[in-house]
């Protein structure tokens, strides 16, 4: 990550590095294994010698005991955790042992998203998956039988226990709410069904929670410049988000929603956002209110990093008047609500872009 005089030299001026290092077979330590970088929030990375900067296997238990002398380092307990996990199953994958249920939903990243300390994905996780037979493995996954399955929606029934197949036009309605698994494709067409608790505040309320700070007084969470702009808009976003506050008596409202890509609503090629939303609607789903990007930042705490995904809801222009939605980020620096200045009607969205929308309301 120090590759190049610029780079060395932003860090530098900005961070702390400690270097660590393994003995040659003189007994020198010369052979560097990982670096520590703090600034002046904590400990802010620390990256290998491993592709894209991973930590090689051999060194992640050295590793965890040492970020044990950090004061923050706990904040990297989980990655450390799911480097040991995912060694274990390169190990026994190359010796030719069954995996376990646990050890499969972890590989698909079923529960939680694997995280390591390279820039990118841990490279390991493709060239497993690629050894493994997901149709198979997923059986195991969903704990169930081929026949519990549904591949269409008109399958589905009482013992149905996962779908795996194609959105179709009002799907969202017919799924029942005890499925446990919907997928368009496994493991990577994941469709995650999720509640969020909207309301109770006013808009700048909503605004002023988002930079409260936690009790180390740290921001807990970051909004960028245009974000900001967004949230005062008056006309799209301030009265109306007041207006439901009003309308609810100042109560919070559960919202149904519903989190997946671009392809899993079944494009082929990339979409417009006209073309997105009117997609959306088909398969019975809904634009979100516009207050649901910043109440989402609130509670999705767990993000994982370098995870992002977008809100699909009416534009609301900056300020600098470009319609935009919001948009959701965990960085090195923190959990981040962003703006996205893609909402316009020409400009097309990448297939493998994460969209919030909210599940239609049951005529029941």
């Amino acid at each position: 990550c120090l590759r190049g005089e610029a780079t060395a030299r932003r860090y530098l001026e900005t961070s702390e590095l400690q270097v660590f290092y393994s003995l040659d077979e003189a007994g020198t330590p010369s052979i560097p294994r990982v670096v520590t970088v703090k600034n002046d929030r904590g400990l802010a990375e620390v990256r290998g010698i491993a592709q894209q900067e991973n930590l090689d296997s051999h060194i992640t238990p050295v590793v965890q005991e040492k970020l044990k002398e950090f004061p923050d380092g706990a904040a990297f307990g989980k990655k450390t955790n799911d480097m040991k996990l995912l060694t274990s199953i390169e190990r026994k994958t190359d010796e030719g042992e069954i995996l376990s249920k646990e050890d499969l939903t972890f590989l698909y990243e079923i529960e939680d998203t694997i995280e390591g300390f390279g820039y990118q994905r841990d490279p390991r996780i493709g060239e497993i998956r690629s050894k493994r037979r997901p149709e198979a493995d997923m059986l195991v996954v969903f704990d169930c039988t081929e026949d519990r399955i549904a591949r269409i929606p008109k399958e589905i029934n009482e013992h149905t226990k996962a779908y795996v197949g194609p959105l179709q036009e009002g799907l969202f309605d017919a799924l029942p709410d005890r499925l446990e698994h919907i997928y368009t494709s496994f493991p990577e067409g994941r469709i995650r069904l999720e509640s969020l608790d909207v309301g109770g505040l006013t808009a700048e309320q909503l605004e002023a929670a988002l930079d409260e700070k936690n009790a180390a007084g740290k921001k807990q969470f970051n909004v960028s410049d245009y974000a900001r702009s967004m949230l005062r808009n008056k006309k799209q976003f301030i009265e109306p988000v007041n207006m439901r506050h009003r309308e609810r008596k100042g109560s919070k409202e559960t919202v149904d929603l519903v989190r997946l890509r671009v392809r899993d609503l079944g494009f082929t090629s990339a979409p417009t956002t006209t073309e997105l939303f009117t997609r959306a609607r088909k398969l019975g789903l809904e634009l979100c209110p516009p207050e649901t990007g910043p109440y989402k930042r609130l509670a999705d705490k767990d993000q994982p990093l370098g995870n992002w995904y977008y809100v699909g809801m009416e534009p609301v222009a900056d300020s600098v008047g470009c319609p935009c939605v919001f948009r959701l980020a965990r960085r090195e620096g923190g959990l981040w609500l962003y703006h996205f200045d893609w909402a316009v009607p020409g400009p097309q969205w990448n297939l493998d872009r994460g969209f919030l929308f909210r599940r239609r309301k049951s005529d029941a």
